[in-house]
């Protein structure tokens, strides 16, 4: 197992199920400050070249069950590993995977783009606002943000810390592209032309387990700034949400129990986030913090992943904190801004991944075994 799913491990190390059972609603402390970024300059970029697909339709399955419509997509290399996933401009579905970034279509069919570097894991995945998909890449001492065209032409930037980690990413409100760097402890941002400014996160004292503030998720929301998870568990009070504007400002919320994940802007609003300990949390733009709690969190699932999608809802993905959690790790959740949970078994054998690319009517997610799934809820 890489270091890089070795430190999500770590931080998903609480637990979450799909059932309500209630909600606790915290009062947040806020700290905020401007934090000092470093001056704009031009990403190491590797050349630009279009990369021939590999790949062909893959073998789709139907399933009809009373909660919707399920369809699996068998990839050609089960073996492969694959996280992140969203909806490209182009409206396939695009993936992120150890050396590879990958598509597929409505109809099933299937390509992949092999990475310079075989051994680079791409992770998380967005669709950009120059019609690309963008995606962040670790591996070695320098991670990368690449970009990838529908017709294959791929770009990579290098971030130029000696030591980062970029997880999640985002299209931003002022047209560039946003990131999380986890071991690095920055907030990033680069432009469709690859100039990339650093904004550098606090340093806490006490032992840390990837870095400082370790953020890892990151979404935009609707009040025009960048919202960000904080998962350092390893101090007191290390957990907390981050909202930092375009030019630098940021304010730090406290998440009452347990360290946040993923983060996602809700249809309410408001920005909803996967945390441990068997809960999903949701914080309001003026920073106002609910967190509900699930009743089978002690059978040790854990939320992967959360996305908006079907009904103006949020969705997520559960699956297992560890082998031997009983939790079944082949659920997908959706709550509603009021709390309310519903729980859908997917009718396959292995567990479930990353969720994203949703819309109105059906929401996508990775899936063991080298699956995509693709789910259509019944209204």
């Amino acid at each position: 197992m890489g270091t890089t799913l070795m430190r999500r491990l770590v931080v998903l190390a609480a637990v979450l199920c799909l059932a309500a059972c209630g909600s606790s609603t915290a009062k947040p402390a806020s700290t905020s400050h401007v934090s000092p970024s470093a001056s704009a300059s031009a990403a190491d970029a590797s050349p630009s070249a279009s990369v021939s697909p590999i790949g062909n339709p893959v073998a789709a399955t139907t399933f009809n069950t009373a909660d919707g419509t399920w369809t699996r997509f068998q990839l050609p290399n089960a073996a492969l590993q694959r996280l992140g996933v969203a909806r490209g401009p182009d409206g396939a579905v695009w993936f992120a995977a150890m050396g590879v970034i990958g598509r597929v279509d409505s109809t099933g069919r299937e390509a992949e783009y092999p990475l310079p570097d075989p051994n680079a894991a791409a992770q998380y995945i967005t669709s950009g606002p120059d019609g690309a998909v963008w995606f962040t890449e670790s591996g070695g001492q320098r991670g990368k943000i690449g970009r990838i065209t529908s017709d294959g032409h791929l770009t990579e930037y290098a971030i130029s810390s000696s030591s980062s980690t970029p997880e999640g990413i985002t299209a931003g409100p002022d047209g560039a592209l946003w990131f999380a760097d986890q071991t690095g402890n920055f907030i990033g941002r680069i432009t469709t032309s690859g100039q990339i400014r650093q904004f550098p996160l606090p340093t806490r004292g006490g032992p840390v387990q990837c870095g400082n503030l370790c953020p890892v998720g990151i979404a935009a929301g609707p009040d025009g700034a960048l919202w960000f998870t904080e998962t350092q568990f390893a101090q007191a009070g290390g957990q907390r949400i981050g909202r930092m504007t375009t030019g630098g400002s940021l304010t730090e919320y406290q998440v009452p129990t347990s360290p946040p994940f993923q983060i996602v802007a809700g249809a309410d609003g408001a920005l909803w986030f996967s945390e441990g300990q068997g809960k999903i949390g949701r914080i309001t733009t003026s920073g106002r913090i609910t967190e509900y709690t699930l009743h089978t969190a002690n059978l040790g699932a854990v939320a992967q992943g959360v996305a908006r999608g079907p009904f103006g809802n949020v969705w997520f993905t559960v699956g297992k904190a560890s082998g031997g959690a009983t939790a079944s790790g082949n659920q997908l959740g959706r709550i509603a801004s009021d709390g309310t949970i519903v729980g859908y078994v997917v009718p396959g054998s292995g567990t479930v991944g990353w969720i994203g690319a949703g819309t109105d009517t059906e929401v996508w997610f990775t899936y063991s075994d080298g699956q995509i799934w693709r789910f259509k809820p019944k209204i």
